[in-house]
C-alpha cells in the first residue's frame, strides 16, 4: 500500500509539474510558490494549474500538522501565482461573479426603451418635446401605448438584473452594485452616446427588487403627488428625495439606504432643468397623446 501511495503522489505530482511546463510560455514568468500537498487526483491537479494561466489564484489550506505525502523526494506541489497570492478561489470567484453581473446590469440598463419605441414609430424622441428618451415623453409625443410601454420596458431594466444577482445568491453589497449599473446604464447608456434618460422608472425597478415594501409606499407618494399636480417631474423629485429615509424607517441594511441616496442624489441632478422650471412655474403639466 505505501509504495501504491508513493506511485500514485509522484503521478500526481508529473501531471503538476508537466501542466506547470506546458502553461508557463502563456502565463509568462511568475513566481510560484511551493507549498504543503493537497490529496489532489491528476484531474483536479491539472484543473487548478488551468486556473493559473488566466489569472485565478488558487489556494487551499492545510489541516494543522500535515505533512507532504509521498517518498524519495516525490511532493505533489500546488502552484500559486504570486500575482494573486493570499487570496483563496471562493473570494476571486464572487469578485468576478460580480463584476459580470455588473457589466451585464449595465449593458441591459443601456438598452434605449422609449428610443426604440418612437423610432419604430418614425420619431426620434431625443429631438422632439424635452428631448428626454423616457416614458414622459415618449407619452406625450408617441401615445400612451408607447408610454406605457416605456414604463415596463424601463422598469424590467432596473429590476430584472437584481432580480438575478439576488437570485444566484449574491450578498446585498453586491447586489446594489448590480441595481446602481442598472441604473447608469440608462442614464448614461453606452448605445446612445451615454445620453440616456432620468432614471425614475430604472430606479423604481431597482428598489422594487431590493426594497419592496419601501418602493409600495414611495409609489404611492408618487402617484398622489403626481395626480394631484400633474407634474411627473415633482413627483419623482420628491419620490426619490423620500427614498433614503423610507429605506432607514423600515430598517432596509445600510447599503440599501446608501443605494436609495445614490439614487435620489442623481434623480434629483438629472432633474434640475424641471426644479429651475418647477420654481418659475413654467413646467408643463402632464398630457398624453390620445394614440
Amino acid at each position: 500500500m505505501i509504495g501504491d501511495d508513493n506511485g500514485v503522489a509522484c503521478h500526481r505530482g508529473r501531471v503538476l509539474n508537466c501542466c506547470h511546463r506546458v502553461l508557463q510560455p502563456f502565463t509568462g514568468h511568475f513566481l510560484f510558490h511551493l507549498s504543503g500537498t493537497v490529496n489532489y487526483s491528476p484531474g483536479r491537479a491539472a484543473f487548478f494549474c488551468l486556473l493559473a494561466a488566466p489569472g485565478f489564484a488558487v489556494s487551499e489550506e492545510l489541516q494543522p500538522g500535515s505533512r507532504p505525502r509521498g517518498g524519495n523526494g516525490c511532493y505533489p506541489p500546488v502552484f500559486f501565482m504570486a500575482f494573486m497570492a493570499r487570496y483563496d478561489m471562493k473570494r476571486e470567484i464572487n469578485r468576478m461573479e460580480t463584476f459580470l453581473f455588473v457589466a451585464l446590469a449595465y449593458l441591459c440598463g443601456s438598452v434605449p426603451v422609449g428610443f426604440l419605441l418612437a423610432c419604430a414609430e418614425g420619431v426620434d424622441i431625443r429631438h422632439r418635446g424635452s428631448g428626454n428618451i423616457g416614458a414622459t415623453n415618449v407619452a406625450r409625443i408617441v401615445g400612451w401605448r408607447h408610454g406605457v410601454l416605456t414604463l415596463l420596458g424601463d422598469t424590467a431594466k432596473g429590476l430584472i438584473p437584481v432580480v438575478l444577482a439576488r437570485y444566484f445568491g449574491l450578498e446585498i453589497g453586491q447586489v446594489v452594485w448590480v441595481g446602481l449599473a442598472a441604473f447608469l446604464g440608462h442614464l448614461y447608456p453606452v448605445f446612445l452616446g451615454f445620453k440616456g434618460g432620468k432614471g425614475v422608472a430604472t430606479a423604481l425597478g431597482v428598489l422594487a427588487a431590493v426594497a419592496p415594501q419601501a418602493t409600495l409606499l414611495l409609489a404611492v407618494v408618487f402617484g398622489i403627488i403626481a395626480g394631484t399636480s400633474r407634474a411627473v417631474s415633482l413627483a419623482s423629485i420628491i419620490a426619490a428625495g423620500l427614498a433614503p429615509l423610507v429605506l432607514w424607517l423600515l430598517s432596509y441594511p445600510g447599503p440599501a439606504i446608501g443605494l436609495g441616496l445614490v439614487l435620489a442624489l442623481l434623480i434629483t441632478i438629472r432633474h434640475r432643468d424641471n426644479i429651475q422650471r418647477l420654481v418659475a412655474g413654467a413646467e408643463p403639466k402632464f398630457k398624453v397623446n390620445s394614440q
